[in-house]
């Protein structure tokens, strides 16, 4: 019943409602009375990434320096993943 009264209202109207086009879109409005268009967003990564190192310390002595300490290098990998104009700087994470 619903579904028919609902058609022939769209009937009584489809001169109002014929368009060239129909854009829908996910995206929010600037405000309810200003319409607007979104043309780009930015998209999402997931990563997984697994960090191993020495079983032990090995921040002095022989290996002092030597060996990176693997949470520094995670850290620098992770500050590193953009460049200072925002832009991915690794290639390889463009994949």
């Amino acid at each position: 019943m619903v579904l028919v009264a609902l058609t022939i209202s769209l009937r009584s109207i489809q001169e109002l409602l014929a368009c060239d086009v129909i854009l829908v879109s996910d995206t929010g409005l600037i405000g309810p009375d200003t319409p607007s268009i979104t043309t780009g967003l930015r998209g999402l990564s997931y990563w997984q990434i697994e960090v191993t190192g020495p079983n032990r310390d090995l921040h002095s002595g022989t290996f002092g320096g030597a060996v990176a300490n693997p949470i520094n290098v995670l850290c620098k990998l992770i500050a590193d993943v953009t460049g200072p104009d925002g832009k991915i700087s690794h290639p390889w994470l463009l994949r």
